[in-house]
C-alpha cells in the first residue's frame, strides 16, 4: 500500500508505504512511488516528504533511486531519516 497526503493545502505531500514482508524486494516500492509521483503532478504537488528508519536501507534506496523523484534534502533525527523530494516533471522521467 502506498499513499500521499497533501500537507496544509500547499504543494507538498507526505508519502508512506507498507509492503508485506513476503513482497518486499520486488520493486513494489519503486512502482508505488512512481505512480504517486504521476498523480501528484496532476494534482499540483511538487514535493514529497517522508520519514523512515535509518536502518531501513531498502526504503531509503527506493527514495534515493526512483527516477520519478529527486531527493533534495535529508535530515537524521535519532533513528529516523526525514527526506524531502522534488516530484520530477514527466518529461524528465524519459531521461532519468
Amino acid at each position: 500500500m502506498g499513499r500521499s497526503i497533501r500537507l496544509g493545502g500547499g504543494d507538498a505531500a507526505e508519502v508512506a508505504f507498507v509492503i508485506q514482508d513476503g513482497f518486499q524486494g520486488r520493486g513494489l516500492g519503486t512502482a508505488l512511488l512512481t505512480r504517486l509521483a504521476g498523480i501528484a503532478r496532476v494534482d499540483g504537488i511538487h514535493r514529497f516528504v517522508a520519514d523512515t528508519f535509518a536502518t531501513n536501507r531498502p526504503m531509503l534506496d527506493v527514495f534515493m533511486h526512483t527516477p520519478a523523484v529527486a531527493v533534495t534534502g535529508t535530515r537524521r533525527d535519532g533513528s529516523v531519516v526525514h527526506l524531502v523530494m522534488d516530484v520530477r516533471p514527466a518529461v524528465n522521467l524519459l531521461r532519468a
